[in-house]
């Protein structure tokens, strides 16, 4: 669209090797599914054409800072649909900055099988002076693409970010990244985005929504 841009930073794998050696191991997919901490319940959602549901814990069902808002599944990852030898479900949530405090965004894995969830701290990798570093990444992360390893993650304002699933970080406990990554047991570090840039007498786009093209063309 003429007036809109959206440029594809590099991508942070110095980054991301760094805080894999400060903060923790990746583990990705199969070791968080191997830690699923939290368990959902069946639903029947309203609707005369839904065939079943489920709804979150009490406790993130009244958390007032957290907002769940795209889904993708592992039928969009792999033809099979599965996953591990599961069906999988990933929603984001973005957090609403509540006594001073912002979250930032986050992604929840469930096993569609067995209810079982667990939440993980979207980042941003970074290294500084005092070596490497996970900051919440603060956007209002909306709609969701699974292709392959890849999560596609749309970021409103700022535009899109990518994230691979191998990444995901088991935070070690003593690390130092407990109080800034708000308690989270796991991290997935952005790979890379597509900044969001327009032209002055243009309207700002807001990248709400993803959805992947087979079209093969």
């Amino acid at each position: 669209m003429h007036g809109v841009h959206l440029t594809r930073t590099d991508e942070n794998l110095d980054e991301i090797a760094a805080a894999f050696d400060k903060f923790g191991a990746p583990v990705g997919l199969t070791g968080l599914l191997g830690d699923l901490n939290r368990q959902a319940r069946a639903a029947k959602p309203a609707g005369r054409l839904v065939t079943g549901g489920f709804a979150w814990e009490d406790r993130d069902v009244h958390d007032a800072r957290w907002w769940p808002q795209g889904i993708t599944t592992s039928a969009d990852a792999e033809a099979e649909g599965v996953i591990e030898g599961r069906r999988l479900l990933v929603t984001s949530w973005y957090a609403k900055g509540i006594g001073g405090i912002h979250d930032g965004s986050r992604i929840t894995v469930v096993d569609l099988d067995t209810l079982r969830y667990r939440h993980v701290l979207l980042v941003e990798p970074s290294v500084g002076l005092g070596g490497a570093e996970l900051r919440p990444l603060k956007v209002h992360a909306g709609g969701l693409v699974w292709l392959d390893h890849f999560l596609h993650i749309a970021g409103t304002r700022r535009g899109l970010f990518t994230a691979n699933f191998d990444d995901i970080i088991r935070i070690r406990e003593g690390s130092g990244a407990e109080a800034e990554l708000h308690g989270y047991g796991y991290a997935l570090p952005v790979r890379y985005a597509y900044t969001a840039a327009t032209d002055d007498g243009h309207e700002q786009l807001r990248y709400s929504f993803l959805s992947v093209d087979r079209g093969g063309e």
